[in-house]
């Protein structure tokens, strides 16, 4: 058993994990392994313990994401909101606070339709949680069931992202001061370098994103100009 665990190891994770393009970049070990031994390259060790929180909730994002989009699975999970906590029990934090902070800041209208929000809110990754799975208070909306539900986990489109960085501007440190006070991350700079590496990379790939209900448009380089220094 323990052979067939580290033939496994060695022919799957140790071989694609630094597969990039279908090139081989050996940026954390030398592959294949001198002599069976897996030896990290210098700094590596480190940079895996300083950020292993991240990386933690990465790859936790990409096994859910992974299973939920095998069509097989499909008839068994659905679109249960719970499959994180089902295969590694870390729920996403508590969010209703963060309605309580934002509707009047919002004036108790959703955050991508404007419309007057009257019933229960939903909070918002703005960043989709698939793409950075971390609760920071800069990154919450509050919007309708609706919208929420047709967003999923893709980008907004650039004229959300135009009124995320305005209000970023205008109650970035209100929400920050109020969300802190909770118990959130609150990293103002992280959030914007986050979003913007999302919205890059999303550009280049030439990915759609969620403009409204049942309507989806292309990032445009204009959309980026938001994040010009």
């Amino acid at each position: 058993m323990l052979r067939a665990v580290a033939n496994t190891v060695r022919a799957m994770p140790l071989r694609h994990l630094q597969m990039l393009g279908g090139t081989l970049e050996p940026f954390l070990y030398h592959y294949p392994c001198p002599r069976g031994v897996v030896r990290l390259k210098p700094g590596v060790a480190f940079n895996l313990r300083r950020y292993h929180v991240l990386i933690q909730q990465l790859a936790r994002a990409g096994w859910v994401e992974h299973v939920r989009g095998n069509r097989l699975n499909a008839p068994m999970l659905g679109w249960r909101d719970d499959l994180e906590t089902f295969m590694f029990g870390a729920p996403r934090a508590p969010l209703a606070e963060v309605a309580r902070v934002l509707g009047p800041l919002q004036s108790h209208r959703c955050f991508y339709c404007r419309e007057r929000i009257t019933s229960q809110a939903e909070v918002d990754h703005f960043i989709p949680w698939s793409r950075y799975p971390r609760d920071t208070a800069h990154n919450f909306v509050l919007a309708h069931h609706g919208c929420n539900n047709d967003k999923r986990q893709m980008l907004a489109a650039g004229r959300h992202l135009e009124a995320w960085m305005e209000r970023f501007g205008r109650y970035g440190n209100e929400i920050g001061q109020a969300l802190s006070d909770k118990g959130f991350v609150v990293d103002p700079q992280c959030s914007i370098r986050v979003a913007r590496w999302a919205y890059e990379e999303a550009f280049r790939m030439g990915a759609s994103a969620w403009k409204e209900k049942g309507m989806t448009e292309l990032l445009r380089p204009s959309s980026l100009a938001v994040f010009a220094d």
